[in-house]
């Protein structure tokens, strides 16, 4: 395959987030990149929430994603660690009760690993990753310094930021940021499971149209699995937090998500300039294999299941020519405007 220096053509990668579900998203990014090259050569713009930022920051770190499924494998099973069912079953406890499920102690030094000092202004990709400052109330994309009017980010550390948008409500602790005094932030999932439209929305704002360095876009979205959120007709009604448990996180980012794929469907083709959308859905999956598998399930099972899902559908997409699209060009290098 020739592969040209450059394009008119402004290339996004979008990641949902999804937990420990990483693995899966990573694992089809692997089977896509062993095929095709590096991908962050060849995206100009790489969004992620949660999870997804975690893998959206690594990949503008410079890592691989056969780095990045290792990531998951390896320190997964400690940061969502629950050895038996005595444990289990206190960690529901205290997710319900106080303090949540988890702490991010171990969180932080597995990035650590990954990312290590690294800062926004390091990264070798345009980046935004979504979460949720508690302090203003507001969202917030956290972002690289690409214009001169965006000069806040540029000196977050990678890790400090894969914390804010990874901190889902009930599961970890609420972030913050050095860099960003008084911020509080919690999981971009809340409002952008699937940062799709972030991606887009940043493209057309800076760099896609008439007066703009590039005539068009083309996304490529990567859908985490989606859990089993349906129940049955006839159930309780009234129900309290307890009885909601970690299902209505789920419901919140499997909906959200949802929702903006059904969006790109109709938005994409009506935007002018031109864009072109790639969606890979998660897998239809079983009855089994939906229980087998959560935001925080990390034993051998599941990771067992999520890595073989993934290969099924990074092998099943890289026969697709709407893949090969994104690789006929390598993305410019990205300029940044530091203050």
């Amino acid at each position: 395959m020739t592969t040209e220096t450059s394009s008119n053509e402004f290339k996004i990668l979008s990641i949902d987030g999804g937990g420990i579900k990483g693995l899966y998203s990573a694992v089809v990014l692997s089977e896509i990149e062993k095929k095709n090259g590096c991908l962050a050569e060849h995206f100009d713009l790489i969004c992620g929430t949660s999870t997804g930022g975690i893998i959206a920051l690594a990949l503008a770190a410079g890592k691989s994603c056969k780095e990045i499924v290792d990531f998951y494998k390896t320190y997964g099973p400690h940061i969502f660690h629950n050895p038996n069912l005595l444990v289990k079953y206190y960690r529901t406890v205290k997710q319900v009760v106080w303090g949540g499920k988890y702490g991010d102690e171990y969180l932080r030094k597995s990035l650590g690993a990954v990312l290590g000092t690294t800062t926004m202004k390091d990264s070798n990709s345009y980046l935004c990753i979504p979460t949720y400052d508690l302090t203003t109330g507001r969202i917030n994309v956290l972002k690289t310094d690409h214009a001169l009017t965006l000069t806040r980010d540029s000196d977050l550390l990678m890790v400090d930021v894969a914390l804010a948008t990874a901190a889902a409500p009930t599961y970890f602790p609420i972030a913050r940021v050095k860099g960003i005094p008084g911020g509080q932030f919690v999981d971009g999932g809340l409002w952008a499971n699937n940062p799709s439209l972030v991606g887009i929305n940043e493209a057309l704002r800076f760099f896609v149209g008439s007066d703009k360095p590039y005539q068009s876009f083309r996304l490529l979205s990567i859908a985490s699995i989606t859990n089993n959120t349906s129940w049955p007709s006839g159930i309780r009604r009234k129900r309290s937090f307890a009885s909601w448990s970690s299902k209505l996180i789920n419901i919140i980012f499997d909906a959200q998500s949802q929702y903006t794929r059904a969006a790109l469907e109709f938005l994409v083709p009506q935007i002018s300039p031109n864009g072109k959308a790639t969606i890979i859905d998660g897998p239809d999956i079983s009855e089994d294999q939906a229980r087998a598998i959560d935001l925080d399930k990390a034993n051998k099972k599941a990771l067992d299941t999520l890595e073989r899902l993934g290969h099924d559908k990074g092998h099943y997409w890289n026969t697709h020519d709407d893949i090969k699209a994104f690789f006929k060009s390598v993305a410019a290098k990205p300029i940044f405007y530091t203050s």
